[in-house]
């Protein structure tokens, strides 16, 4: 009777096909690996993407809101001490509305601008401020200054990062104004109103307003609140200003503490993800939005 020896793998088939099996497994696992790094990225560059065109779509709602946008031509202006409120290119509380750490840029990193009361016939004193002017701004921080300024405080703190010291927060310092601020800002001149024009007409050569032009002081109300409004966003330069401001000549008798006819939100988003840095829209490219404050100026 014939019969058949059972023989199993000898030694050397068994590691070639280990071998194999590992090459297989790697394969694999490469290609989830770098699948899901992609995946990663699209999403990150997503929600970056949103969070800026969200920051400067409220931006362009205040300003169109505004009571009064500080113009240039205001000079520099002193948003306090405190490391919350510290310039990242100057290291101090000290913003320059026209230009940006020295360079003849007619903007800068700071947009400061005062709302209307919510209700103009209610009081603003004490608890009741629905009759309040307010004011805001917006301006940016070094990210490791601001986690670390908000150790305490959980609702502003987003947690360090892994590149804080090349990234910048945008925040939101906002304070009411007491009773009796200013409110005589004369209207101003519609864009392509005739010009020369005559002396009773506000707007006219020597700036002749009637009434007189009184705007608020540079300084903020000393109290106030300081909020994160967006992370996440990728530092700019001197010559790059988050906030560039389009005004009338002056050749045209417009005063120039109310002639701003339109602000440029320039901003762009940068995080790390898993070792790799994403930037958006893309390198020395910003997202940019233009916005036409309707209230300046007038009641």
């Amino acid at each position: 009777m014939n019969t058949k020896r059972l023989q199993g793998l000898t030694l050397v088939e068994l590691l070639i096909s280990m071998a194999i099996m590992g090459i297989v497994l790697i394969a694999i696992t490469t290609f989830f690996g770098s699948t899901s790094d992609g995946a990663v990225q699209v999403n990150t560059r997503a929600e970056l993407q949103q969070d800026v065109l969200n920051v400067e779509q409220l931006l362009a709602s205040r300003i169109r809101e505004a009571w009064y946008v500080y113009t240039p031509d205001r000079g520099a202006f002193p948003l306090g001490t405190g490391t919350l409120r510290t310039n990242p290119l100057t290291g101090n509380g000290n913003w320059a509305l026209d230009t940006v750490s020295g360079s003849a840029v007619n903007g800068g990193h700071l947009l400061a601008l005062i709302l209307p009361p919510e209700n103009r016939s209610a009081g603003c004193t004490g608890s009741v401020t629905e009759g309040c002017y307010r004011f805001f701004a917006y301006y940016p921080v070094q990210r490791s200054v601001w986690v670390a300024g908000n150790v305490s405080n959980s609702a502003n703190n987003p947690g360090a990062g892994p590149d804080d010291a090349n990234t910048w927060v945008l925040a939101e310092f906002r304070a009411n104004y007491p009773a009796g601020l200013p409110s005589n800002l004369p209207p101003q001149p519609l864009p392509g109103a005739g010009r020369p024009m005559p002396s009773n007409v506000p707007g006219a050569a020597n700036y002749n307003y009637v009434p007189a032009v009184t705007v608020p002081g540079l300084a903020p109300p000393n109290t106030g609140a300081v909020n994160l409004l967006a992370d996440n966003l990728a530092p700019m330069t001197a010559d790059q200003p988050m906030f560039t401001f389009l005004q009338e000549p002056t050749v045209n008798n417009v005063h120039p503490a109310i002639n701003l006819q339109e602000v440029v939100i320039r901003m762009a988003a940068t995080q790390r993800v898993r070792g790799r840095a994403v930037r958006l829209p893309g390198a020395d490219q910003f997202y940019e939005l233009r916005a036409f404050p309707e209230n300046l100026g007038r009641r």
